[in-house]
């Protein structure tokens, strides 16, 4: 389950993508924050907000990270 909170795009037209997943295989990238999503017992698998940057046609990855240690805090706090 992969659910978008919010898209920005900076003045050089990548998109930043921010959201919830609970895929253990989402994409990130050799310099992410965090590689791995953190499994949460009570739920029996993995939950954790991400911030993906695209290139301005959506075909690169340029950046893409889950931004949870713990695995609870919503990415809705990171929009708000």
């Amino acid at each position: 389950m992969n659910v978008n909170q919010g898209i920005a795009v900076d003045a050089s037209g990548d998109a930043f993508v921010i959201g919830d997943t609970a895929a253990t295989d989402f994409p990130t990238t050799a310099n992410a924050f965090q590689s791995t999503c953190t499994v949460i017992a009570s739920i029996g698998g993995c939950f954790s907000p991400f911030l993906t940057k695209l290139n301005p046609t959506g075909s690169q990855l340029l950046y893409s990270t889950y931004l949870s240690e713990s695995g609870w805090p919503s990415v809705r706090l990171l929009s708000s």
